[in-house]
């Protein structure tokens, strides 16, 4: 906690359908400062959504709290002023309102003084590249026009917190870079922000730390770069010239290994059996094109997710 502009303290909710109890998420905590971005990442269904619905307030938690620069939302509904949210999908946007009615309706709401409420609107949405179409109805704009109002509507009252679900999904690849730039603007700001997303690349870009949930827990934490470095440490990657259909069902059943289209991962830290495995290829006249450690981020998420590590 400490100088945290958001602290999520051991949250869980439980949905009741029918007859069924499905636990979305069980003991999340999370700290941001200002100046800080932090990542969601998991497979849908593991808990991001419904961690920030309650983060901003939309849901309360069955256990745990939340405190926004240091006070409680439940005991102080005026805390939620400093809170900007981006639903993923556009869908804290209205359809049959134009760009500017949408960003002036949620100014009013944020308690923005009414003095500077247009002129701040007008220059966001010109910040945005939509300053021709601000008095068009935003049911007639593309996914990625619609994603760029939604997010001038979280900023228009200069919100110290930032919850942001899939900012860049629906973005062309100029817009999902001018998106990134504007994250790391807001970052740069201070504003401390707590990011959704599927995208690896973004974040990759973004990310001070991320944090991995799989059904409702964090099971990882960490840099992009240290959540990299630990599966290196623990893994060779080997790439063969002629693809894996030549590996024998036996080497299989001595190394732990997993198979990829043209290449083998040998899960170990020992060079003794990386070098009994490699005296083993050659044996059957395999032949290697290169053996690395490098790890994109994208791969060592899928593997944390699956091999479900605790922290």
């Amino acid at each position: 906690m400490g100088d945290s502009l958001l602290s999520v303290q051991s949250i869980s909710k439980t949905y009741h359908r029918k007859k069924r109890n499905i636990k979305a998420v069980c003991g999340v905590s999370l700290d941001i400062k200002g100046g800080e971005v932090v990542c969601l990442l998991g497979p849908n269904g593991s808990g991001k959504t419904t961690t920030l619905r309650i983060a901003c307030g939309l849901l309360n938690p069955d256990e745990g709290k939340v405190e926004i620069m240091g006070e409680s939302p439940s005991e102080n509904e005026g805390v939620l002023a400093n809170v900007g949210v981006m639903l993923e999908g556009s869908r804290n946007i209205y359809p049959y309102l134009s760009a500017i009615e949408n960003v002036r309706y949620y100014a009013r709401i944020s308690a923005c003084r009414e003095a500077s409420l247009f002129d701040r609107a007008e220059e966001l949405l010109d910040q945005y590249g939509l300053a021709g179409r601000i008095s068009d109805s935003v049911q007639g704009f593309s996914l990625g026009m619609q994603q760029k109002v939604a997010l001038v509507c979280a900023l228009i009252h200069n919100p110290s917190v930032l919850l942001l679900d899939e900012p860049t999904s629906a973005l062309d690849v100029i817009t999902k870079r001018e998106m990134i730039t504007s994250i790391r603007g807001m970052r740069n700001d201070g504003k401390a922000i707590l990011l959704m997303t599927h995208q690896m690349d973004v974040a990759e870009k973004v990310a001070d730390r991320i944090l991995i949930l799989k059904e409702g827990r964090i099971i990882r934490e960490g840099t992009p770069t240290s959540l990299t470095r630990y599966l290196e440490a623990n893994q060779f990657r080997i790439k063969l010239q002629e693809g894996i259909d030549k590996i024998p069902k036996q080497l299989e059943a001595d190394f732990d290994l997993t198979l990829a289209q043209d290449e083998i991962l040998l899960n170990t830290s020992l060079q003794d059996i990386l070098v009994d495995f490699l005296g083993r290829l050659n044996s059957l006249k395999i032949q290697i094109l290169s053996i690395s450690r490098n790890l994109s981020l994208e791969d060592s998420i899928i593997r944390i997710i699956e091999e479900g590590e605790n922290r």
